[in-house]
């Protein structure tokens, strides 16, 4: 097998512009120049990162490599928003048991005015 000189990171983009897929070589992969898309590739050589977006085109999920294989569903990371698109709530390992949630909280000026993680609050 001959070294693979590039590792190739392939970005997938909607119609708004908003990146739903990323996929990062991990192995000896040689990328043909024209591929543009995830699609094909050996799930054994890449890392896939999917995105989601609400209405408001914030991101809302991301869905690290072990979820989108299947064998690991809850690697992924919940955000919610407040009535301004300000992230509101942080989720890591959202729906798993040892799952814990960062809250931020906003002055009227959008300025973080409190941190809580878990059960420990923070003031700014």
């Amino acid at each position: 097998m001959r070294d693979n000189s590039h590792l190739t990171a392939i970005n997938e983009y909607d119609l708004l512009d908003n990146l739903i897929r990323s996929c990062a070589e991990s192995g000896g992969f040689d990328v043909p120049v024209a591929q543009f898309t995830c699609a094909g590739l050996p799930e054994s050589e890449f890392v896939t990162t999917e995105y989601e977006y609400d209405q408001g085109k914030n991101l809302t999920w991301i869905r690290f490599g072990e979820a989108v294989e299947g064998r690991q569903p809850n690697n992924v990371v919940r955000l919610l928003y407040d009535e301004r698109d300000l992230v509101y709530q942080v989720t890591p390992a959202a729906g798993d048991a040892g799952q814990s949630t960062t809250q931020y909280d906003y002055d009227r000026n959008g300025n973080i005015a409190r941190l809580t993680r878990g059960s420990k609050t923070c003031h700014a």
